[in-house]
């Protein structure tokens, strides 16, 4: 397993006249607030304010006013430290599973995020190994969940972890890893 290194150039360093950032509370906070944000060239933001309009029903400005002062007291990093501490622990624990139970795949992306990309190698029947995982009570994706064609891409699961503590997610990759050594 190995991580691929990350392109250089991002979307903004590309056109940052061009880019708008956009962001959300809900997965750290709570999604019921509707608590988002965007930020981008002022030129580009009255488009992108009419589009919103058009569609977003927004949230009251109490709760923007509160989270507004969350941000600026320093609350909502100190907030976001412990999940993303535990989070990073997982992360560390299924790439070192990966390299146990599951040698010749590699994680896709970077180091956030709730759940892994796994690509697989080309030999790996995707769905026979998703299915002997559920036989093994193991409840993952495969990655052609995901596409927008089916066979558009390589074989790969879709490892989630935010609700999975270390020992649970080392016994579900243990699990796989089984299901995985029938195929390899």
């Amino acid at each position: 397993m190995g991580t691929r290194p990350a392109k250089a150039c991002t979307s903004s360093s590309l056109a940052p006249d061009r880019v708008v950032y956009a962001g959300s509370a809900s997965k750290t906070l709570a999604p019921a607030l509707r608590l988002g944000w965007l930020a981008g060239p002022p030129e580009l933001m009255a488009s992108v304010e009419h589009v919103r309009a058009g569609w977003d029903i927004g949230c009251s400005g109490l709760e923007q006013l509160t989270f507004a002062r969350f941000v600026d007291t320093g609350a909502f990093d100190r907030h976001q430290r412990r999940p993303r501490t535990e989070l990073g622990r997982r992360r560390r624990t299924l790439r070192a599973q990966l390299d146990t139970q599951l040698p010749e795949t590699w994680v896709r992306g970077g180091d956030g995020g709730l759940q892994a990309y796994v690509r697989l190698p080309p030999h790996i029947d995707e769905q026979a190994l998703v299915r002997a995982a559920r036989r093994r009570s193991v409840l993952l994706r495969g990655g052609r969940d995901y596409a927008v064609s089916p066979a558009a891409g390589p074989p790969a699961l879709i490892i989630g972890y935010a609700k999975a503590n270390c020992a649970a997610l080392t016994r579900g990759l243990t699990e796989v890893g089984a299901a995985y050594r029938e195929f390899a």
